[in-house]
């Protein structure tokens, strides 16, 4: 069984870069870590722009309903 997905809000540089997309952080970024398959492998905590950490987690579909409402920002 899968190890459930964790994100929490962090605040970041200026200097950061999101590692998915690879463009620069403006002042609030995620730490996010992917969910685990393997069982002897941990996937590493990436850090991660607002709309990539939507699109992650809420599919390609529908991500930016869900970024209006503000559902992971807590």
């Amino acid at each position: 069984m899968p190890q459930k997905r964790y994100v929490k809000k962090i605040k970041t540089n200026f200097s950061e870069i999101c590692l998915m997309c690879k463009d620069r952080l403006k002042g609030v970024g995620y730490e996010y870590q992917p969910q685990q398959y393997v069982a002897d492998y941990i996937p590493p905590k990436l850090i991660t722009c607002k709309k990539c950490i939507y699109r992650e987690y809420f599919g390609s579909k529908n991500y930016r309903k869900k970024m209006k409402e503000g559902v992971l920002d807590g």
